[in-house]
């Protein structure tokens, strides 16, 4: 992996830490599927909701950059 993917890489992990500690992370994630699962979320309070849907926001976000990367790491080993 070349330095400018890791910096880049390293930036998209430091911003979803500052969101929200790798434990903390674990559980929302944990409560997210709980609730998906068993069909909870309707029995859940407007925030829990609101932060049940920032978090999917940030992954996808997470996600999406991070095959962005990946994409372009790719292309110029291909092209080399």
């Amino acid at each position: 992996m070349d330095s400018k993917l890791s910096a880049k890489l390293t930036y998209e992990v430091t911003e979803l830490l500052d969101f929200a500690s790798a434990e903390e992370w674990k559980n929302l994630l944990w409560e997210w599927f709980k609730n998906t699962v068993s069909g909870g979320y309707h029995q859940l309070s407007k925030k829990e909701k609101k932060n049940l849907i920032e978090v999917y926001e940030k992954m996808d976000d997470f996600i999406q950059k991070l095959n962005m990367h990946v994409a372009n790491s790719n292309s110029n080993t291909t092209n080399l």
